[in-house]
């Protein structure tokens, strides 16, 4: 099935309708400007419909449009995961309308850190000198559950299963399972020689996988670029290929763009590694994908 940019009315979708929507799908900071206006310069946030069900995966700056859209929708409710809190997945927090809504509800996941449950993290960084307003600014109605990698959560249409990812401070990826199809997020991940067995579980035949290929394999290793990525914590574009080949994943998307990697550098890059693998897509701002 080619992309397609679906918009706002189908995101809202039919009854059992499972669509993924990418609202920032850039990695490490924000990268506004020219030259990548085709793919975005927004961080981390994708928005998944199950249904009636509204699953939201991490709060970069992609938030806000997110916020913006969903806004239309009040009163809603909605599952909010995070992978990890490193800023490019949370800093959209403070900036997302539907967080300041007293008709709105939701339930946060995420892991804890030392003596530190989910709550106490992303108030972090709304408390002083960060942000000139905490946490407690914010009007809707907010249930913090804090997970451990391996944990499964349930919520009314959907089966919500977890698996630790190779970062550094740790991090999570979600497989969200709907009506015998699941959607898989799985960005800040470094490869290793052989994938930990709950991560190959985890992302064994999913219909959409979207995965953290920050870097080529030349990048990575340092053989082009400003030195290697080894331990950065990412993974690249042809380990993404590898992984969907060797789990039987339908569609992949690839994610979590590298800062420097322009539309013309991630054009050049589907060229190149899609006849490897035809239903290999980047992930943009603004794609709607159907699984079906």
């Amino acid at each position: 099935m080619p992309d397609a940019d679906s918009g706002e009315k189908e995101m809202a979708g039919r009854k059992n309708d499972f669509l993924v929507r990418f609202w920032g799908v850039r990695g490490s900071l924000p990268t506004p400007g020219p030259e990548t206006c085709k793919y975005g310069g927004n961080t981390s946030c994708v928005e998944i419909r199950a249904g009636n069900e509204i699953v939201i995966v991490d709060l970069g700056s992609g938030a806000r449009p997110l916020g913006i859209s969903l806004a239309r929708e009040t009163p809603l409710h909605a599952t909010v995961l995070i992978s990890h809190y490193h800023w490019d997945h949370i800093c959209g927090i403070p900036f997302c309308g539907i967080f300041y809504d007293p008709r709105n509800s939701f339930d946060f996941y995420g892991e804890g850190r030392k003596d530190k449950g989910l709550r106490s993290i992303l108030a972090g960084q709304m408390r002083y000198p960060y942000f000139p307003v905490g946490l407690e600014i914010l009007q809707s109605s907010m249930r913090f559950h804090t997970l451990t990698a391996g944990d499964e959560i349930k919520t009314k249409s959907t089966v919500i299963k977890t698996a630790a990812l190779n970062h550094p401070q740790s991090c999570v990826a979600y497989r969200v399972e709907y009506n015998g199809r699941a959607a898989v997020y799985c960005s800040d991940n470094e490869h290793q020689e052989e994938m930990p067995d709950a991560l190959a579980a985890l992302i064994e035949g999913a219909d959409l996988l979207i995965y953290d290929a920050a870097y080529t394999d030349d990048e990575y290793s340092g053989r082009s670029g400003a030195g290697s990525k080894i331990g950065w914590g990412h993974s690249t574009w042809d380990e993404a290929i590898r992984t969907a080949k060797l789990l039987n994943v339908k569609r992949i998307f690839i994610f979590h763009h590298d800062p420097l990697h322009t539309d013309p550098v991630i054009d050049r890059l589907l060229r190149q590694c899609r006849p490897e693998f035809k239903q290999l897509h980047a992930a943009r701002e603004g794609l709607t994908v159907k699984i079906i």
